[in-house]
């Protein structure tokens, strides 16, 4: 049985992080060497380590940066936030430190092991994912949503399919505001069945789709609708493991990837979330179609938005910061001279955050 490398690499392991990487690498038919970066020694972390050493068929090593990163098929990123939404001026305001590591670390990996997969553990996925391509150029990072299945789980019981096994969800969107656009069982859509619960026929006939995002998230985009999302029910990582990657089984995955016209109209290149198929050391997009044309627009206004942050990010522009806070939610009340001087203030900000770094 071969044994194959995974790297972690940041300053953050919660135990969140830790049962989901866990999903993967307890795949039965793989046995994992692991090196973690003395970077993240935690409580979260130590217990995690004693736990795998528990599991015979793995081996668990503290290393450097450099020594996690010899031999690796695949490499976990987890930096610290603190961000309650990816979206919006909280977000943009504590993302130069998030995303200016996380590219450190993408540009470390992509140089010393150009053939491992990245999967960034981070709950700002746009903002990174876009980042990350666009500073590595690099064909092997995903994402996958931790919360995924449950927020669905609760569109399930709220369809009274949570007995039809096994469901298959179509979903379409940016990372963290993505919309269920289809469900099957087989060759059974629950578009074509009768929908009874008042909720649902409530979002359908409004949106035309269902939002897989948290109610936060919701809020910001639709400020003025006191729409209420079903609450997610439990917390499981199932279907989350991408030991596809390494076995050659082949399965379907939601993923964040980007746009090679899996979702019509949109711009290429942009993080998509939506299916994917996972086989050996390769992911294939499923081709999704389009969006309703209302959430379609609100979209592309959260996509411009976080390219501008990404460009502010990776060009230190003040400019770009600028563009990036005019087009947001949160200083709707300001006038441009104000917003001005507030970005100016942030920019400030990163700038002295990266002379701490340089």
């Amino acid at each position: 049985m071969k044994t194959f490398q995974c790297a972690i690499l940041g300053n953050s392991l919660s135990a969140e992080v830790t049962n989901w990487i866990q999903s993967l690498l307890h795949e039965d038919q793989l046995t994992w060497q692991i090196a973690v970066s003395l970077e993240i020694p935690n409580q979260d972390y130590q217990t995690w380590l004693l736990s795998l050493k528990m599991d015979a068929r793995h081996r668990s090593f503290q290393a450097t940066n450099r020594e996690c990163l010899q031999k690796a098929d695949i490499v976990f990123l987890s930096v610290e936030e603190a961000a309650s939404i990816p979206f919006g001026i909280d977000t943009i305001s504590q993302s130069y430190q998030v995303i200016r590591t996380y590219v450190d670390l993408g540009k470390m990996v992509a140089t010393q092991a150009p053939d491992a997969w990245i999967v960034p553990l981070t709950s700002m996925r746009a903002l990174v994912m876009s980042a990350l391509w666009k500073a590595t150029h690099s064909q092997k990072i995903i994402s996958i949503d931790l919360n995924f299945h449950e927020r669905v789980l609760a569109w399930e019981f709220a369809l009274g399919l949570e007995a039809v096994q096994p469901l298959r969800y179509i979903t379409l969107g940016i990372p963290d505001f993505s919309w269920i656009v289809e469900a099957t069982n087989q060759d059974q859509s629950w578009y074509g069945e009768p929908i009874k619960n008042q909720i649902v026929c409530t979002w359908l006939a409004r949106f035309r789709a269902l939002p897989v995002c948290s109610q936060d998230v919701f809020d910001y985009v639709y400020p003025l609708y006191s729409m209420k999302l079903p609450k997610p029910i439990g917390n499981t990582h199932t279907n989350l493991s991408l030991a596809s990657l390494f076995t050659g089984k082949q399965t379907l995955r939601t993923l964040a990837l980007p746009n090679t016209g899996q979702w019509k109209g949109f711009p290429l290149g942009c993080p998509v979330e939506t299916l994917g198929l996972v086989r050996l050391n390769q992911v294939q997009p499923v081709y999704a179609g389009t969006l309703p044309e209302g959430v379609t627009i609100q979209s592309m206004r959260l996509y411009d938005q976080m390219q501008l942050v990404v460009d502010a990010i990776l060009g230190d522009s003040s400019q770009r910061l600028f563009e990036a806070m005019a087009l947001d939610r949160s200083n709707l009340s300001y006038t441009l001279d104000e917003i001005r001087e507030r970005s100016n203030i942030l920019f400030e900000t990163w700038m002295k955050y990266k002379s701490t770094r340089t």
